[in-house]
Formats: structure tokens, sequence, C-alpha cells
């Protein structure tokens, strides 16, 4: 009954979707999305102990998703800064995408079986995963500019940025040691934002 109501504004929002693709030029937007994926790519790839996942966009046209991890650096850990000091939102994990994210980082079939314990277990601090970008026609290159100046700051600043989060070892999540968040929204206006 619920689906058979929910139905109808679905199609309508679908339909309200679509027509706004067609008014607003799909394939330049398309192509757009396109030209900031290769940029994003690229800019990505001058970040010292940044590992990519995937084919480069010169060799296999991509969507605006991008997947990466910084070496030595949990991915939690790097969501968690991304977020709470330079204001940009990420995903982290396996992303539903386990047995695919698992092959990209290369793992044996022991680790795997070894992080499937862990996840039982609770001990999600431990579980491999990766970070995810995703952008759209929306963004900007100023805005990827902004996400590699603060991968940049993250991996020069690696000591001082670990010691300012604490784990949550039953969620995995890393927080800000300090209870209140302002601090680090207002490193984040002065050192984006201010230039």
């Amino acid at each position: 009954l619920m689906r058979l109501r929910l139905e109808p504004l679905f199609l309508l929002a679908l339909a309200v979707g679509l027509r706004w693709l067609a008014r607003n030029n799909f394939p330049r937007l398309v192509a757009y999305e396109a030209e900031l994926t290769k940029y994003a790519y690229d800019q990505l790839k001058s970040i010292p102990g940044l590992t990519l996942y995937g084919p480069p966009p010169e060799r296999y046209p991509r969507v605006g998703v991008i997947s990466f991890n910084l070496e030595g650096i949990p991915h939690g850990l790097v969501a968690a800064y991304l977020s709470f000091e330079a204001g940009i939102g990420v995903r982290h994990g396996c992303f539903c995408a386990r047995p695919y994210v698992h092959h990209l980082l290369g793992l044996s079939e022991a680790e795997i079986i070894s992080a499937e314990n862990l996840a039982k277990a609770g001990k999600k601090c431990l579980l491999p995963g990766m970070v995810r970008i995703s952008f759209g026609f929306y963004n900007t290159q100023t805005e990827i500019d902004l996400l590699v100046d603060a991968l940049k700051t993250l991996r020069t600043e690696e000591g001082k940025i670990k010691n300012r989060y604490r784990i949550d070892p039953a969620t995995g999540e890393y927080l800000p040691r300090i209870g209140n968040f302002k601090a680090a929204l207002w490193r984040h206006t002065k050192t984006f934002f201010n230039p």
C-alpha cells in the first residue's frame, strides 16, 4: 500500500528532474563533470603518499567520484579532518561495496576474513576502507583546490592533527578531542576563507 502512494511522487520527481536536465543542456553538464573529475584526479596526484583507486579519467571515462587513501592515516581520520576542519563532506569505509573495495585495496583472503571477524566483534575502528569524494556540475575547481590544500595540510601536519582527534572503538568514528566544535570551525573559517 505504501509503495503505491509513493510511486506517483517518485515518477513526478523523476519527470521534473529529467525536464530540468533537458532545459539545462545535459551533454554540457556531463562534459563539465568529466572536466572537473579529470582536474580533481590530476590535482590529487600531487599529494605525497596519496593512493588513487580506479583507472585515470584519460584511460576510462569516469563520473564525479574518486576514492583514495593517505598512507599512514586511517580513512576515518581523513574523513573527520575534512569534515570538522575543512568543511568538506566525504564518505569513508567500504561504501556498501565491501567486496569491490577489498579487491581494490588488494586484501588477501586471510585479511578479508580478519576484517569480517573484526566487524562481527564490533571492532570497527580497525576495518579497512578508503575515502570517497563525489561532485557534480554544481562544484568548481576552486572547491577541488580547497580539498587538495586541506589534504596537503593533513599530510604536513599529520602528527598535530592526529592528536586533535579521538576514536570511538565501537563505531570507528573519529571525533575532535575538544567538546566544543567551534574551535575547529573557527580554524576552518580562518584557514580556508581568509588566505
